[in-house]
């Protein structure tokens, strides 16, 4: 089952933090997709993120076979604020 929350950049995802936030992923062992204005890359590949260009303010969909508890524990809170009601 494919899990996808909707949610809204808290800071831009660049060339001076993305490591951090690929090293971020790592725990997952699963896929996680990441959908902007159409266009869906792989969130642990960094050409893919740099292509998305995420700045903050951006609202984003998160798609992932893991649980909606894992990919809060790990994404959620420092990059991403959840949007309900989308």
């Amino acid at each position: 089952m494919t899990n996808t929350i909707r949610v809204r950049a808290t800071e831009s995802i660049n060339s001076r933090n993305i490591a951090d936030f690929l090293h971020s992923l790592d725990s997952i062992q699963q896929t996680i997709l990441l959908t902007k204005s159409g266009t869906t890359v792989n969130a642990k590949s960094m050409l893919g993120l740099l292509t998305l260009s995420i700045n903050e303010g951006d609202e984003l969909d998160i798609l992932a076979k893991c649980d909606l508890e894992t990919i809060s524990k790990v994404i959620l809170g420092k990059y991403f604020t959840r949007i309900y009601g989308v």
